[in-house]
C-alpha cells in the first residue's frame, strides 16, 4: 500500500514539473487570459473585396425602332441607366446613332464620372456639382455622392456660365421668359436676374439649352424635392442662401462626346478628386459662411436649422 502511494506521489510530482517546464519554455500561459481594456484582443483587419472595373460596349442603331433596339440590347430594367449614361432621352434615339452601355449594373455609382467621396465637403449638408465637359451632375450630402446623372447645358451660342451659384426659388411648372412656348417642369432657379434654372427638358445627347441646365424627368423631380431654396423676409429681402451649385468646365464642341469613347477607355469621363478639390477649396469659406447664416436664420425663424 505504501509502495503504491509513493509511486503515485512520484508520478504527480513528475507531471507537475512537466507542465511547469512545458509552459515556461513554450511561452504558453498555464491559464486563459480574458481580454480587457489593458489587454485587448488582437485586431484582425478586414479587407474589403476589390471592385471589378466596369467595362463598356457600344452599338450603332440600325433599326427603324431605335428605342426598342436599345431596350432589347440592354434590358428594359436598365434602360434609364443607359439613357443617363448617353445624356439622352428615349425620343431622341436616331438610326445610325452610337449608344454605349456597361457590361454590368450591380454597382451603379461606379458608372458616375464623380468620385464617391469628397472629404472637403464633409461639413456641407448638400452641394450640387455640374460638370459641363462631361455633361453630368453629382449631388453630395456631407461629402458623399448620393445621386448622379446626365444633363444638357447651354449650347455654343448660349453657354451656361461656370461659377458658384446658390439655389433661389423653385416652381413645379414655369414658363420661360425667353419663349412662352417653353414650359419648364420642376424648375429650380439659380440666377434670378438671368432666369437660369435647373429643370426637366429634352435631352438630345449634347448641350442644347438656352443657358439653363436640363435634367431628365426623374432627376429633375428628385432635385426639386432635394434642394434647399433661399429664405426671404416678408419684405422679400434675402435672409439666407439655398443649396450651393457649382458649375464648372467647358464642353468641347465639334469633337466626339467623351461618353461615346467609354468602350475604348472606361475612364475617359472620370473626374479626379484632386481636380475637384482644387475647384472647391477656394469656395469653401463662402459656402460654410452661407450655411452658418442659413442655420442661424432658420433657428431664429422656426427654432430649428
Amino acid at each position: 500500500m505504501k509502495t503504491a502511494l509513493k509511486t503515485s506521489f512520484v508520478i504527480l510530482v513528475l507531471v507537475g514539473f512537466g507542465v511547469f517546464f512545458y509552459n515556461k519554455y513554450t511561452n504558453k500561459p498555464s491559464i486563459s487570459v480574458i481580454p480587457s481594456q489593458d489587454n485587448p484582443p488582437p485586431v484582425i483587419p478586414i479587407e474589403e473585396p476589390k471592385k471589378e472595373p466596369i467595362s463598356y460596349k457600344s452599338i450603332t442603331l440600325v433599326s427603324d425602332k431605335p428605342g426598342k433596339e436599345v431596350s432589347d440590347a440592354v434590358g428594359f430594367a436598365n434602360l434609364d441607366v443607359v439613357l443617363s449614361l448617353n445624356r439622352i432621352d428615349q425620343k431622341h434615339f436616331q438610326k445610325g446613332m452610337v449608344i454605349v452601355y456597361p457590361d454590368r449594373y450591380d454597382d451603379l455609382f461606379a458608372l458616375s464620372s464623380f468620385p464617391e467621396n469628397i472629404p472637403e465637403l464633409s461639413t456641407v449638408p448638400k452641394m450640387m456639382l455640374i460638370a459641363q465637359k462631361e455633361q453630368e451632375f453629382g449631388a453630395y450630402e456631407y461629402g458623399e455622392l448620393v445621386r448622379f446623372g446626365g444633363l444638357s447645358s447651354g449650347k455654343k451660342s448660349t453657354p451656361t456660365t461656370s461659377k458658384l451659384f446658390y439655389a433661389n426659388w423653385k416652381g413645379k411648372e414655369v414658363t420661360s421668359t425667353v419663349d412662352d412656348g417653353w414650359i419648364m417642369k420642376w424648375n429650380v432657379n439659380i440666377a434670378n436676374q438671368d432666369g437660369i434654372g435647373i429643370h426637366e427638358y429634352d435631352l438630345p445627347g449634347y448641350p442644347a439649352s438656352h443657358s439653363c441646365v436640363r435634367l431628365s424627368a426623374k432627376d429633375a423631380l428628385w432635385f426639386y424635392d432635394w434642394v434647399n431654396t433661399w429664405v426671404l423676409s416678408k419684405e422679400e429681402k434675402l435672409l439666407a442662401q439655398g443649396t450651393p451649385v457649382l458649375i464648372f468646365g467647358d464642353y468641347i464642341f465639334g469633337q466626339t462626346a467623351p461618353w461615346k469613347k467609354l468602350a475604348e477607355d472606361p475612364n475617359v469621363t472620370k473626374i479626379s478628386l484632386e481636380s475637384l478639390q482644387e475647384k472647391i477649396k477656394p469656395l469653401l469659406e463662402d459656402i460654410q459662411k452661407k450655411q452658418e447664416e442659413r442655420d442661424y436664420i432658420l433657428e431664429e425663424l422656426y427654432g430649428t436649422p
